[in-house]
């Protein structure tokens, strides 16, 4: 963190720069008995603490009265030269169009230095250099310059997006979530294209000259993570097989939130990968303009406080924002000169108030618990130590996480299920999803991941009940033999063992699911794919439609003469459901289905073509397990 100057200190520098010189009136050759000399006159600097009033005992927080940002509302502060930027914008019903007012506060007296007002823009951004701020707006692409003194020194209209420059204003880069990253020459307008795989970009935070990004990996189609260093026109892509949140980065280190893990943050690099945990209704984050890391936790008074720490964990101060708020602007910004973060904050009647957290006053608290971030370690003693080993040998051959007995959870969101110990079964168990994996083709499974989905857990169980059961004089399931629970991260598949050799197929329509996920998500980002519902639905009888239900099946289903389509009546319940009942079937060989109902067939034909388009199929066998049922179209 950036040395704090005291004003105390500054006082001492100057008191020993005037001592250092000559007297005025004397001189070093006089021997004469004059004694007497002058008290050199040191002047006090001036500030706006000087107004502070404390707002607790100790004085870490105070209020600061200025009438300058009293009289505006939700202004976002920064430091610009030492001295406060606001920025705030208001809509004119008149015009139609959102205004934006920047003015530059001193930090010495309080008063106006600067002000201005822009029109034409919708949604603007500010980012602070050396001697410059620079406005941009997303839609429209404007950018302005203001020097010092706020007074306009260019502008230029760039291709839309979040617009930062370099340090030397040279060059712009634009993220956009469809075009990715554009580097744009200010001389001469140029643009190129900057790192060909990242598309569906947003920015997630700015941090000093860091701004960090998160993106799809048009390769992997894995939701990733880079930060761009303006400064020194780097990009620094962070490779951790995890999924995270709202992530940051300072010139240090990397925060975010973990998809799927309640208020656990990541936090450290990758080669130093650490993570800790929160309460409930806390918060973490960098402090905009420093390496500090800031957490922030709702109290049920109303009030808010306030931890930080240096970047390696360690406490510093900590302060208390009273209740009675209506909300707290994320302005909290570090201000070298005055030695602690000034932030603004709304009050109940509406209007903006200064504070200022001093961190000169000592304050006692506890570093941050940081604990090394690592993979699951799976270990049990339901059963022999021979099936766990088995488990995690055939899991890492194929890149999935299986569980048996005791380390599976027998609670799921609409299910409730058995566990099982039977050595034989499970055993047997392991040896189905071995038989059944290795018949995708290399590179398959690992295809099959995209955005922050990261994991496929295999659960080996026995008897499995629905928690929603068929209401009374109404068709539908109410027996299941296996399904998938899933969150953004991990999609959970749960199997009766019970079910022996037929497990294989259960296994193959779980696994459509999966695919048919990562077709959707293709198509869900805007890329060019073959699959489609309504080329789907078109494969089916005119007037035929899914019922959208496992619990309410009309009865028309049992006689609608539809059996060419349809492998069961479970394929009529949704499109999802009818894809997977035809994998499955394709996949164990069912070559009556194919041979004798032309509408199936139609079906695998239309499917394979869509998974050949999704996936890269570089290494693939000519002719994929499902597509020898190929043989039987027309």
């Amino acid at each position: 963190m950036k040395k704090i100057l005291s004003i105390f200190c500054i006082i001492f520098v100057l008191t020993l720069t005037a001592c250092g010189g000559k007297t005025p009136g004397t001189s070093t050759e006089d021997k004469t008995t004059n004694t007497t000399t002058e008290e050199p006159k040191i002047e006090k600097v001036v500030t706006i603490l000087d107004e502070k009033r404390p707002v607790d005992e100790k004085g870490v927080l105070s209020y600061i009265h200025n009438e300058e940002i009293e009289a505006g509302i939700q202004q976002q502060i920064y430091n610009f030269q030492g001295n406060i930027l606001l920025c705030s914008s208001y809509y004119d019903g008149k015009t139609g169009e959102s205004n934006f007012i920047l003015k530059l506060i001193s930090t010495q007296t309080g008063e106006l230095l600067g002000q201005k007002e822009c029109s034409g823009m919708e949604i603007a951004m500010i980012q602070v250099l050396d001697r410059h701020v620079v406005l941009s707006d997303n839609p429209t692409g404007k950018v302005i310059i203001f020097d010092g003194e706020l007074n306009i020194e260019k502008e230029y209209t760039l291709p839309s997006g979040s617009i930062f420059l370099n340090r030397m204003m040279t060059k712009a880069y634009i993220v956009d979530y469809e075009k990715g990253i554009l580097a744009v020459d200010l001389s001469d307008g140029s643009e190129k294209r900057w790192a060909e795989e990242i598309t569906g970009a947003y920015v997630s935070k700015m941090c000093g000259d860091y701004v960090t990004l998160t993106y799809t990996d048009s390769k992997t189609g894995l939701s990733s993570y880079a930060v761009m260093n303006l400064a020194g026109e780097e990009l620094d892509i962070l490779d951790l097989n995890k999924s995270l949140y709202a992530v940051e980065h300072n010139s240090r280190v990397w925060l975010g939130g973990m998809v799927g893990e309640s208020e656990q943050y990541f936090y450290g690099t990758e080669e130093v990968p650490q993570s800790f945990q929160l309460e409930s209704g806390t918060m973490a984050t960098f402090v905009r303009n420093s390496d500090e890391l800031l957490i922030t936790e709702m109290k049920g008074d109303g009030s808010m406080d306030f931890y930080a720490y240096h970047p390696d964990g360690t406490f510093y101060s900590m302060m208390n924002l009273p209740g009675g708020t209506e909300g707290y602007l994320e302005s909290i910004v570090w201000f070298e000169n005055l030695g602690g973060y000034l932030l603004t904050n709304i009050e109940a009647p509406g209007v903006d108030k200064l504070y200022f957290w001093d961190l000169s006053v000592s304050v006692e608290g506890e570093d941050l618990k940081l604990t090394e971030l690592k993979d699951e370690v799976l270990t049990g003693d339901a059963v022999s130590a021979d099936l766990y080993k088995k488990a995690q040998t055939i899991g890492d051959k194929y890149g999935v996480t299986i569980k048996i007995a005791e380390q599976c959870d027998t609670d799921y969101n609409d299910y409730m299920v058995e566990q099982n110990l039977n050595a034989e079964k499970i055993s047997r168990g392991l040896d189905i999803i071995d038989l059944s994996l290795a018949s995708y083709p290399d590179g398959f499974i690992d295809q099959l991941y995209f955005g922050y989905f990261r994991e496929i857990e295999i659960n080996l169980m026995g008897n499995i009940y629905a928690v929603n059961q068929v209401e009374e004089n109404k068709n539908g399931f109410d027996s299941f033999i296996a399904f998938v629970q899933s969150n953004e991260e991990k999609y959970v598949m749960v199997f009766d063992m019970g079910r022996g050799q037929l497990m294989e197929q259960d296994l193959y329509h779980e696994f459509a699911h999966l695919i048919d996920k990562k077709m959707q998500n293709l198509v869900d980002r805007g890329e060019k794919v073959k699959f489609s519902e309504e080329r789907w639905a078109s494969l089916n009888p005119d007037g035929f439609d899914y019922c959208y239900s496992y619990t309410d099946v009309p009865d028309s289903y049992y006689y609608d003469g539809y059996d060419d389509f349809f492998i069961d009546i479970y394929s009529r319940t949704f499109p999802t459901e009818d894809r997977a009942r035809v994998m499955e079937y394709a996949m164990i060989g069912a070559e009556f289905c194919f041979d004798t109902y032309p509408g199936l067939t139609d079906k695998i034909e239309y499917y394979s073509e869509c998974i050949r388009d999704a996936f890269d199929t570089t290494g693939w066998p000519e002719v994929t397990k499902w597509e020898e049922m190929l043989k039987y179209v027309d």
